[in-house]
């Protein structure tokens, strides 16, 4: 596990298990790789009731293209903070 503490605010966090480290993750620099978080993001900003409307995230993870490029479970955590 790797921890950084970050003390501004934050306005968008996910947390996964390691089955989307691959996709989620550039492993040469342990990065976040944008294109994996960007969508996501968009979601979570686009959608009035995310707790219901979780149909987007939930074909996200079962998806061909996501499945053939993980064999681990797949558990994601998407937090946005609502400046509202």
């Amino acid at each position: 596990m790797q921890v950084e503490v970050i003390s501004q605010k934050q306005e968008f966090i996910c947390a996964s298990t390691d089955g989307l480290e691959k996709v989620a993750i550039r492993l040469s620099d342990w990065k976040p790789f944008p294109p994996f978080f960007k969508p996501l993001k968009e979601y979570l900003q686009e959608t009035d009731n995310p707790e219901k409307d979780y149909q987007y995230v939930d074909d996200f993870l079962n998806s061909e293209r996501l499945n053939s490029r993980t064999d681990d479970d797949k558990t994601l955590l998407l937090c946005l903070f609502d400046r509202k």
